[in-house]
């Protein structure tokens, strides 16, 4: 069995412990050693039989064969983990029931929850979360650090910006283009192309905020 750390101690952090169990009743291929979380408060509870061990930073004393899996939700703090522990090794982790074709790309670190379908010709980058019940057309594109909440519906050809949020039962017409740093509200509905570094909501999807670059 391969050893995982799980970073975060949080509510997702619990589902994704959950998930490896649920992968473990099908092949038995992890070992949860704990969890890893800088609130201090955190440190030494037992989340589902496994431990808080300490904060983030104690990364850097794993053995280099100890896989890491980062379960938090903010895109841009899930990639300043990643660029200050480099050398580590991250998990890919995909629940056993998720519907997905051989001709998709999966980055390293990616977390694919229960219920997704993700059909073909799909790229999936690195330390993408895509929550539960989510369907991912054809040929779309989901780039680094995204989060994908549950019940998100993304047509086929649709590309979606680096660290870019898409809230809960939103829905993405196919071929448009999602923006880097964007939060999607939830139930949002895209009919046109959303540019990078703001949040939209609403049905349709309208900007109401603009982030300084």
């Amino acid at each position: 069995m391969k050893k995982i750390i799980i970073i975060g101690a949080g509510a997702f952090s619990r589902e994704v412990h959950w998930l490896i169990e649920e992968i473990n009743n099908t092949k038995n291929e992890w070992e949860v050693l704990g969890f890893l979380d800088d609130n201090l408060e955190n440190k030494g509870k037992i989340i589902h039989g496994k431990p808080v061990l300490g904060q983030i930073e104690e990364l850097k004393f794993l053995s280099e064969d100890v896989y890491s899996i980062i379960t938090i939700a903010n895109g841009n703090v899930r990639e300043k983990i990643v660029n200050k522990f480099k050398n580590r090794k991250y998990a890919t982790l995909i629940h056993p029931n998720v519907s997905i074709h051989s001709s998709n790309s999966i980055g390293e670190g990616t977390i694919i929850c229960s219920g997704n379908i993700i059909t073909v010709d799909v790229n999936i980058g690195k330390h993408v979360i895509v929550n539960l019940s989510c369907t991912i057309g054809h040929d779309a594109v989901i780039n680094d650090y995204v989060t994908i909440f549950p019940g998100v519906n993304i047509s086929g050809g649709v590309h979606v910006g680096k660290n870019s949020n898409i809230g809960t039962g939103s829905a993405i017409l196919q071929y448009l283009k999602i923006g880097k740093n964007v939060t999607l509200g939830s139930l949002s509905n895209v009919i046109r192309d959303i540019p990078s570094d703001c949040t939209a909501v609403g049905n349709p999807a309208k900007v109401i905020k603009k982030y300084e670059k």
